[in-house]
């Protein structure tokens, strides 16, 4: 297993497909399918966009955690649209110093494009040797 702390500015979610987050107290996991790295990642092998079939996004700390949910009209390649979007709030702002950590996929269930942002005191991304 590698784990790379920090290196979120090389991070490419748009293309990502995102589970539900599982939240333990201040920490929230996430995992991820197809995400990119970017060049200057450590795991990006000198390629400009490295794509990681399966890995985990980890934040700990956590002081906020909220996305807007964009439900499908249809399905995603279709050009049906969306519902009316709303927030999920997972944790409720809370005082202390944190990064910003703001990225973008498609979860599941519901079916949804999904913006969300994370404050936390750390982030860290594991990834399988044969990813």
């Amino acid at each position: 297993m590698n784990i790379v702390r920090n290196n979120f500015e090389f991070i490419y979610s748009t293309d990502c497909d995102l589970s539900p987050p599982k939240i333990d107290v201040n920490m929230i996991t996430v995992e991820v399918g197809n995400l990119g790295v970017t060049s200057g990642h450590p795991l990006s092998k000198g390629k400009e966009l490295l794509m990681i079939t399966k890995c985990t996004m980890r934040f700990k700390g956590v002081l906020l955690s909220e996305r807007v949910v964009h439900e499908y009209k249809g399905e995603p390649s279709s050009d049906d649209g969306f519902k009316d979007s709303y927030l999920v709030s997972d944790i409720q702002e809370t005082e202390g110093e944190g990064h910003m950590y703001e990225f973008e996929g498609v979860i599941q269930n519901p079916l949804a494009w999904v913006d969300w942002k994370i404050k936390a005191k750390s982030f860290e991304l594991a990834v399988a040797e044969t990813s």
